[in-house]
């Protein structure tokens, strides 16, 4: 008697596979598309994890500062200890105000004023703590403050003071007084006037707030004026050649910048060292290892934190924030550190001047640089000073001198914004070298706090700890003052572009503020829905498969996930929206196990691996999908119309599930299927097939001999219980199949929902796309896929099942291991990686698909398939866990678990190509003799 498989092969490929293969391949379509439009959509993805938190390590600064002290250490072993001890002490009575300490200061103050640090009549009017406006302000000056309309691009919070942030925002840039600032917001409708009404940003603004203050040096009209004042000069620079260290902190791609600064202090007669810059947009690493970035500070968390923080706000102000605090602002932080902390290693070394002076290398030192800071120190410096901003827009705090202004922190302001607002600038700051590792450390502290992730601006940070920092700045407002800051695009907005820092935060920002979305759970909740929907389908298809055929899960499936798409576009709050991508998951998850054991039922043995690589396509179209349906409405993923995403989704599932309808392989379930079952339309269905294939006017005798299937009524079983199907799955006989297939399946998802995180990297290592939008990106690299397709194709067709899954899990190992190149800047061996891994990985994938069809008897195949792929969907939810930890650790546990499994295969599968499928009913003469699932 014939078998179900000796007919199929004699029926060979033709229209009836292809409308299998379009049904079953559709579902796949459906899911690739709808996963990946969720986790586009999603604060899930992984944009930074190729930039995640390195192992942990003690959190302190390790700078330059540390090295240096550790090498005299150990080449002075034999008195390490007694200068610890001593060092210890002086610690304690220096920092912690020990007895004695007033002594001392009154002997340094004595040694300042001598060598010309500061004043000895300056008297610090402003050290008393910083008040609010809310202290003097009339009651309806404030209440009309707080209920007037927000200035555009404002971000909102409960209680802030409108008319100060209009005042600030007029202030901040340029050369404005405070007073100018609110008379400018005045006129615009934004801020009482000054007459009625003061905002006193600075207290004692005719003190110091007066752009005549920072006029040119001159001599004087007469000869003996014009001697006095060159004589000055000289000893100014004398004096400052004696005293200030000077540092210019400069990015190693911004040569030009550095010689303008270089040329410019040449002609000063200035001695500089260049410290090089940090650039964090290739990865925090080095930076990490040298304790500027903290191993437990997580970008992308801060990145969250912000956007919380921003949930109520408009999409321009949150891109007008986000813009700010991207990786460019990452590596100016830590740029500032590491030239603090190397300016502290040379005064610990040499300790022989007093002062250091850090420049960004986009300033312009004005002529008359050295002999006004000698006259600012000697006239008007406090001597309790430790750092003082040559140049500051829109200080805050007291004026204390006619050109300083004493710092403190804008109580006006939330502090989980860090104070945010005023004090700007790190153009030119002359710090004590006896301050710097307090200084270092307490902006070290600042920046990187997560709860406050506004300080991740250096200027902002340092004005927030100025109740902490005896701290002074020059206001801008004086003119020309100091120094100029150049007129040269931003290093820092351009890295901060550069970096991604905003497009997916301001899109998260919108949908949180639209379903008002509060705590880490609920950001994380969409896409953790998604994938444990997805694994509960998983499972589910299973008991469906088995029992009620393979049509239903594929047709509930299309039914679900069209159903869940457009209830996701009417959606109006949060917790519906994580229960619809939950429902699309679970239809995706039931369809999918279904789906690959039809086609495998249906095909030629010889085919078969074929056809099931082709489902490989069906994955790389749903993504292409996905992607081209973003570049047409989302190009920057951003924007308000992210709902029609939802409905573009929908398109393929609504047109399919017609095209079910129609096609008339859907009236009959696989032929497998229905002789495993012994039912009567197993004869009907395989006549189907040879009319659609052509076979029955051709070759009528294949039509004849298909009577000799139709199955005796005492053929059919029962369909089995999850219960049975681990009983039969653990037996001695499959255990290890399962085992090695699980560990197939395991891999396959780690390296699908995990690699996807280094695509973007790669695409600016190579900078073959350039300026490209992000949705264009997303469609490149869903498009990289298709000549993987190919490959998958000739190997399954032409090598054994498990030599091909070894060679294509080998390679893509190597892959794995070569993409440390695209963290490491080694972009050829980055960009190898990549090309393996995208070329060999669709055929590991549909390998994995395909061999528990092969393995598996017909009764429990659609059990054994989803019991494994179960498995296999816990690597979504372990993904992000291992990335936020290390993403070398990720690209480890992936080589290792395709090494492993390209191992089991050979040891615990047996070889299934061109073989029948296994079935009871495989020769139905036979199927009162052997149990369900017996082999031939």
């Amino acid at each position: 008697m014939p078998s179900v498989s000796d007919k199929i092969n004699e029926i060979g490929f033709g229209l009836y596979q292809l409308h299998v293969l379009l049904l079953c391949g559709g579902v796949v379509v459906v899911e690739a598309a709808g996963m990946q439009t969720a986790a586009a959509l999603s604060s899930a993805i992984m944009q930074e994890t190729i930039r995640a938190t390195r192992p942990r390590a003690p959190s302190g600064a390790y700078g330059a500062y540390g090295t240096v002290c550790a090498m005299r250490a150990a080449r002075s072993a034999l008195v390490a200890l007694p200068i610890a001890v001593l060092g210890f002490g002086v610690w304690r009575w220096r920092w912690l105000g020990e007895p004695g300490v007033t002594r001392r200061l009154a002997s340094d103050t004595d040694l300042d004023i001598f060598e010309g640090l500061c004043a000895e009549a300056a008297t610090d009017l402003g050290a008393n703590v910083s008040r609010p406006f809310s202290a003097f302000l009339p009651e309806r000056v404030q209440q009309t403050c707080r209920e007037q309309k927000p200035p555009k691009g404002s971000w909102l919070h409960e209680g802030r003071d409108w008319c100060w942030v209009a005042t600030k925002r007029r202030a901040c840039y340029g050369h404005h007084t405070w007073r100018e600032a609110q008379q400018a917001a005045f006129q615009a409708r934004a801020a009482p006037a000054t007459d009625d009404t003061t905002l006193e940003a600075l207290r004692r603004p005719e003190l110091c707030d007066q752009p005549s203050h920072g006029a040119v040096l001159a001599p004087a009209a007469s000869e003996q004026g014009k001697v006095t004042f060159r004589i000055q000069r000289q000893e100014a620079e004398f004096w400052f050649d004696r005293t200030v260290a000077v540092y210019v902190l400069n990015l190693a791609s911004a040569s030009t910048r550095w010689e303008r600064m270089s040329s410019r202090l040449k002609q000063l007669g200035i001695n500089a060292t260049r410290v090089d810059g940090v650039d964090v947009s290739e990865g925090m690493e080095q930076a990490r290892k040298e304790g500027l970035v903290p191993f437990d500070w997580n970008f992308s968390s801060a990145k969250q934190r912000m956007v919380r923080l921003l949930r109520n706000s408009s999409e321009e102000a949150a891109r007008r924030y986000l813009e700010s605090y991207g990786l460019g602002t990452v590596g100016c932080a830590a740029g500032h550190l590491r030239a603090l902390w190397t300016a502290a290693a040379g005064a610990s070394v040499e300790r022989r001047q007093p002062l250091v002076l850090i420049l960004e290398d986009d300033v312009w030192l004005e002529d008359d640089f050295q002999l006004r800071l000698r006259r600012l120190l000697r006239s008007e410096a406090p001597c309790d000073w430790q750092v003082i901003s040559l140049r500051s827009q829109c200080p805050y705090g007291a004026c204390v001198a006619p050109q300083l202004a004493r710092i403190q922190p804008d109580v006006n302001e939330p502090e989980e914004m860090c104070r945010h607002g005023v004090s700007y600038g790190f153009y030119a700051m002359l710090y004590r070298a006896s301050s710097l590792v307090q200084i270092a450390n307490a902006l070290h502290g600042a920046i990187w706090n997560a709860s406050a992730p506004g300080c991740l601006a250096n200027d902002v940070a340092l004005a927030a700890v100025s109740d902490r920092i005896r701290y002074y700045a020059v206001p801008s407002s004086q003119v020309p003052g100091f120094v100029q800051h150049g007129d040269g695009l931003s290093v820092r907005s351009e890295l901060n572009r550069k970096g991604e820092a905003w497009l997916d935060m301001v899109l998260l920002k919108k949908r949180q503020s639209e379903h008002k979305v509060k705590g880490d759970l609920a950001q994380e909740a969409q896409m953790l829905a998604t994938y444990l929907g997805f694994a509960l389908g998983t499972l589910s298809s299973g008991s469906l498969g088995d029992w009620a055929g393979r049509r239903l899960p594929i047709l509930l499936a299309y039914c679900g996930m069209t159903v869940s798409a457009l209830g996701l576009f009417l959606t109006r709050s949060y917790l519906a929206l994580c229960c619809g991508f939950g429902c699309f998951g679970l239809f995706a998850g039931l369809g999918i196990p279904a789906a690959f054991i039809a086609v495998a039922e249906v095909s030629p043995s010889r085919l078969r691996g074929v056809l099931n690589a082709t489902m490989a396509l069906a994955f790389c179209s749903g993504e292409v999908w996905s992607a081209l349906g973003f570049r047409l409405l989302l190009p920057d993923l951003v924007g308000k119309s992210w709902q029609s995403m939802l409905l573009w989704i929908t398109i393929p599932p609504v047109l399919l599930l017609v095209f079910a309808f129609l096609s008339p392989v859907s009236r009959h379930d696989t032929p497998y299927f229905l002789a495993a079952r012994g039912q009567e339309d197993l004869r009907e269905g395989m006549e189907l097939m040879a009319r659609m294939n052509g076979r029955s006017a051709r070759e009528p005798a294949v039509v004849q001999g298909l009577s000799d299937l139709v199955p005796h009524h005492g053929t059919q079983e029962k369909a089995i219980t999850i219960t049975e199907a681990l009983k039969t799955l653990t037996s001695r006989e499959h255990m290890l199949s399962v085992l090695a297939l699980s560990v197939m399946f395991f891999v396959k998802d780690l390296a699908f929902y995990g690699m996807g995180a280094f695509w973007p990297l790669a695409w600016r290592r190579t900078s073959i796309l350039g300026e490209a939008k992000a949705a264009t990106e997303l469609l490149c690299t869903a498009a990289l896929g298709l000549p993987g397709v190919v490959v998958a194709m000739l190997l399954t067709f032409s090598l054994p099942r498990r030599a091909a899954y070894s060679m294509a899990a080998t390679i893509c190992a190597a892959g794995v291991y070569a993409v440390h190149g695209i963290l490491d800047k080694e972009t050829a061996i980055g960009v190898t990686g990549v090309v393996l891994y995208k070329v060999f990985y669709p055929t590991a994938q549909m390998t994995t698909f395909l061999l528990p069809s092969e393995v598996f008897s017909t009764q429990i195949r659609v059990w054994s398939m989803s019991i494994i792929s179960f498995c296999g969907r816990m690597a979504p939810l372990v993904v992000p866990f291992v990335m936020h930890s290390s993403q070398r650790l990720f690209l480890f546990l992936t080589m290792s678990f395709f090494l492993l499994a390209s191992l089991l295969v050979f040891l615990f599968l047996p070889e299934t190509k061109d073989q029948e499928l296994r079935s009871n009913g495989v020769r139905l003469e036979k199927s009162k003799e052997k149990g369900y699932g017996a082999a031939d």
